[in-house]
């Protein structure tokens, strides 16, 4: 059994600040842990700039954002472990994992739970049901273009309008793409990122709001939709139907909390919401294992990422 004093499960940024400011105040042997090859979480898959550091002066793009952490870590002597799954926690604060090296038993006097969120399309059952290719979510797109160099379509349709499908919008342009429109169900984009709010003006990619995809039609690959509007009650305008001809449709999708190793523990977690109920301190049923980051409230501004997880560090130590 290897014993630590803290342990954070997931190395994206709420896991990494955690951690630094648990080190900062005083915390000895921490431990990150984290199932992808890197750190970083979904910040990884991107490369717009728009980012701050404490560490490092100046505007700063996702992977220098990243770095300027890891160099954070590196510098505290914090470890950190990835291509690492956790199979199981347990309520006496004692974690069982399982990497190259084999199978790992971990103990520590307390625990952070910051496994972000993952992706979960909601709202395109009438999509899904395709089975010729070309159809993606907006994460997915992200990381074949920033990662893989591989694009997914020449003319995209992205249905959706939150700060994922207009970052994969974005990166879809600067690499060539023709984008269609953006489909959104509600009366305004529902993007949180102004920059990226401003890029999809400024480049006049049209929006189509108040719309809905109906149906989707290809042999093999996409080859167009039809498109409806929506009346007040969000059902289709009868004979309000046009076509639009596209190879790709990027889903902006629902960010679900990746709370799997939470439910097995058994920590208490929304019925509706699906999230986890925490006291004040961020401390979940479970005393000693508190969370963090997306996995608590979905997705939300890096800054009060931050914020929130430099005092859950600071409250553990």
């Amino acid at each position: 059994m290897i014993k630590y004093d803290l342990v954070i499960i997931g190395g994206g940024p709420s896991g990494m600040m955690a951690a630094i400011a648990a080190k900062e105040n005083g915390v000895k042997d921490i431990l990150i842990i984290d199932r992808e090859i890197e750190l970083g979480g979904m910040l990884i898959n991107c490369i717009h700039s728009g980012f701050t550091s404490k560490y490092i002066e100046g505007d700063l793009t996702a992977p220098e954002y990243i770095q300027s952490l890891v160099d954070k870590l590196i510098e505290y002597e914090i470890e950190y472990k990835t291509s690492t799954d956790v199979i199981s926690l347990h309520t006496n604060k004692t974690i069982v994992a399982v990497n190259e090296e084999g199978i790992l038993e971990i103990s520590s006097r307390a625990i952070i739970l910051a496994m972000g969120c993952r992706e979960r399309p909601l709202g395109y059952k009438n999509i899904l049901s395709h089975r010729c290719s070309g159809i993606i979510t907006s994460l997915s797109t992200l990381k074949l273009i920033n990662r893989t160099g591989i694009m997914p379509g020449k003319e995209v349709l992205v249905l959706g309008s939150g700060d994922p499908a207009l970052f994969a919008t974005r990166s879809l342009v600067l690499e060539g793409a023709k984008i269609k429109g953006i489909i959104e169900t509600t009366e305004g984009l529902s993007a949180i990122n102004e920059e990226v709010k401003t890029f999809i003006k400024d480049f006049n990619i049209p929006v189509m709001l108040k719309s809905r995809v109906t149906n989707v039609f290809g042999k093999g690959r996409v080859e167009g939709v039809n498109i409806g509007l929506l009346d007040e009650n969000n059902k289709v305008i009868p004979n309000s139907k046009s076509y639009i001809s596209c190879d790709t449709l990027v889903l902006s999708i629902y960010l679900h909390p990746e709370n799997t190793l939470a439910l097995k523990a058994g920590i208490d977690i929304d019925s509706e919401s699906s999230k986890m109920i925490l006291k004040d301190n961020m401390e979940t049923s479970i005393d000693g294992i508190f969370a963090c980051g997306t996995v608590v409230k979905g997705y939300e501004q890096i800054n009060k990422i931050e914020m929130e997880s430099e005092l859950i560090g600071k409250y553990i130590a």
